[in-house]
């Protein structure tokens, strides 16, 4: 295990020129960035399961505010 830092660019770089062996990612900034052919694997569940509240948003707002 080693201290792996950077953007997913330089990860990838880092993990084609062998200076890693493995990096962990999230399939969604993959996605985002058009990466997904670079994916080798997508954990289940049953292996890593998400944050409690993983991707929740919460909105606050004025109730006398009607431009909201």
């Amino acid at each position: 295990v080693v201290n792996f830092r950077g953007n997913v660019q330089t990860r990838l770089k880092k993990l084609n020129e062998g200076e890693v062996h493995a990096t962990l990612l999230a399939l969604a900034g993959l996605k985002r960035l058009s990466m997904t052919d670079n994916v080798t694997s997508i954990l289940s569940l049953d292996e890593m399961l998400p944050a409690i509240a993983q991707g929740a948003i919460g909105i606050a707002c004025r109730s006398d505010d009607d431009k909201m």
